[in-house]
């Protein structure tokens, strides 16, 4: 799966009517959120992860990841933000 163990978590926590995540859930709430970069698939916090100015759906981990990854993401990035604006 791409998210991370703590957004799994919260979500299963809030949709099980019972109290069987919630020792689980308190302790994922205290780990960072994570992210994963669309080029390498490297896991990284976050906040610490670029994100794509004109989409804002693709995140990397660095602007060499961002570089190589563009001539795949261009057609698909101009798609995504000319529908966002309209």
């Amino acid at each position: 799966t791409r998210g991370c163990r703590r957004s799994l978590i919260q979500f299963f926590s809030k949709r099980i009517p019972c109290s069987c995540l919630d020792d689980k859930y308190a302790e994922a709430k205290s780990q960072p959120k994570t992210g994963l970069c669309d080029l390498c698939h490297e896991r990284q916090e976050r906040k610490s992860l670029m994100i794509c100015t004109r989409c804002r759906r693709q995140q990397y981990c660095s602007r060499e990841c961002q570089r190589v990854h563009w001539k795949v993401h261009k057609t698909n990035c101009k798609t995504v933000a000319s529908n966002a604006n309209s």
